[in-house]
């Protein structure tokens, strides 16, 4: 098994249609560090192993699932995290606002599932919403 960073393995990483990873994952290796070191903390903090959903994702993969057209995930700097049920997707929002709250969280009750991207990174910035600190949650559909 090949890690990418601590506790993120490249398979579950890469692009799930064609298996690439970012083009400039090695050569701007300080790009994706902060993403990668505030999901290295959260899995510390959990103390057990937590399911990445999604990482990178080509184009190509990302207009197919119907992912917005300049998602984090096409630059690389988002990943998408399965949580057990509602507690345990309580606790890890909170751990992560808590291990950086520059962080970008998206909470998604319903689907059991956080996103947490560091696109304020990208620059020049795609869209305005790429700002630190930046949340959202779903409702619960009931």
């Amino acid at each position: 098994m090949t890690y990418i960073a601590p506790f993120i393995t490249r398979q579950e990483y890469e692009c799930s249609c064609c298996g690439s990873l970012p083009p400039d994952l090695e050569q701007k290796e300080y790009i994706y560090q902060e993403l990668f070191k505030s999901f290295e903390t959260l899995r510390k903090r959990t103390g057990k192993s937590i399911l990445i959903t999604s990482g990178y994702r080509c184009p190509k993969h990302n207009k197919e699932i119907g992912g917005v057209t300049y998602s984090a995930h096409i630059f690389g700097v988002a990943l998408d995290i399965a949580c057990a049920d509602l507690n345990d997707l309580n606790i890890k929002e909170y751990i992560l606002r808590s291990v950086n709250p520059d962080l970008r969280i998206g909470v998604y009750p319903d689907q059991l599932f956080i996103h947490m991207d560091t696109a304020y990174n990208i620059v020049p910035r795609i869209t305005k919403d790429w700002q630190r600190g930046v949340n959202w949650r779903t409702e619960v559909i009931k």
